[in-house]
């Protein structure tokens, strides 16, 4: 998943007060404020649900910053319990809107995000690793989806807390005007959309993208040249959406029949999102089970309002490839219902995705 339509709601108008975002069709919602506004934050209805949370602040002793990362049923009784914790000046809470979070979803959901914010460095961590929970393969997926979400939502809400540190640069050179007046030269078109189209196979967000070319072979240019290259497809990469059965460089390509629909994509490397390929072909009819994954449902929603997915022949086809946060979530697209990305994506020949990764 990639493009994302966000909507930041200010309820006293400043970027920095009390706050709310929510993404498109997504059934969770996240809630910031600082901790002079928590008294405010606890009257918000949301709170009463289960969720995670996270508290930022600097460490009084070493002055590095530092965060609690915390879930609870009922996160109003919880946060009010942190009033007597000194150390963090800023909340930023995840929940669901329908009520569908339990307890066992956001015990997963916390040990993630601590193992997450561990493994990066950026901040000193006030637990332990917490114990997680073991949820049904269906429900892990679901709850992947909502960590990605939570992924889109940090950096919007001022946290830099899953953001991967800056990596070394050079020492600084003097500024560009003091060294020569004329203007950079204008980068290759071809080279920069090959540069956004082969980060967006591998799943990185438009603001990653920008990180990384910002960083390295594109330093300099703004992020309007990124955003205005951001769906466009390479040349070179226009063949490769129409490949049939052949090998890639990412991984075999597998079949996701239904129906009378085929989808084809292949996994990411490195990353546990799916890629399917332009052209592929999904069911038009939801089936009635379908009420039962909301979040895959959404994708799919947002996807036909967005001319991702359009009708054609009795069958939804993708206009454009796309990547999903698992085999799981692309195949429950596609089939119009729950379903198992393991055993629904397979081989030419029938070997199911579950038996090839046996094998590496």
């Amino acid at each position: 998943m990639n493009a994302a339509k966000i909507t930041l709601f200010l309820l006293k108008g400043e970027a920095t007060s009390l706050r709310t975002a929510e993404i498109g069709n997504w059934t969770g919602m996240a809630i910031a404020a600082p901790r002079t506004e928590l008294d405010d934050l606890l009257k918000r209805p949301e709170l009463d649900r289960a969720g995670v949370y996270i508290l930022s602040g600097i460490d009084p002793g070493s002055g590095a910053p530092r965060a609690y990362i915390g879930e609870a049923e009922n996160i109003y009784e919880r946060l009010k319990q942190h009033k007597t914790n000194q150390f963090w000046v800023s909340a930023i809470v995840f929940t669901s809107r329908d009520d569908n979070l339990t307890k066992a979803h956001v015990r997963y959901l916390e040990n993630r995000l601590l193992t997450e914010a561990a493994k990066i460095g950026r901040f000193k961590l006030e637990q332990n690793q917490a114990g997680g929970s073991k949820l049904p393969e269906c429900d892990r997926e679901v709850m992947e989806d909502f960590l990605y979400r939570i992924r889109q939502l940090l950096p919007i809400l001022g946290s830099d807390l899953l953001m991967a540190s800056a990596q070394l640069v050079p020492k600084q050179q003097p500024p560009r005007s003091e060294v020569n007046p004329i203007r950079p030269s204008r980068p290759s078109t071809a080279g920069l959309l090959k540069f956004i189209y082969e980060l967006k196979q591998k799943g990185k967000t438009l603001t990653e993208v920008i990180e990384i070319g910002q960083k390295g072979k594109y330093a300099g240019l703004s992020a309007c040249w990124f955003k205005d290259r951001w769906n466009k497809t390479p040349r070179s990469a226009k063949a490769d959406n129409q490949t049939g059965g052949k090998m890639t460089a990412q991984g075999e390509i597998l079949f996701c029949p239904m129906k009378g629909a085929e989808a084809r994509g292949h996994r990411i490397p490195d990353r546990d999102g799916f890629l399917v390929l332009k052209g592929s072909t999904a069911v038009l009819q939801e089936r009635a089970s379908s009420e039962k994954w909301p979040q895959f449902m959404a994708i799919r929603k947002q996807l036909i309002a967005d001319g991702t997915l359009v009708e054609k022949d009795d069958l939804y086809e993708f206009t454009s490839s796309f990547v999903f946060s698992s085999p799981s979530a692309a195949a429950t697209v596609i089939h119009g219902g729950p379903a198992n990305g393991l055993t629904a994506w397979r081989t030419k020949d029938g070997k199911k995705l579950k038996e090839l990764d046996k094998q590496t």
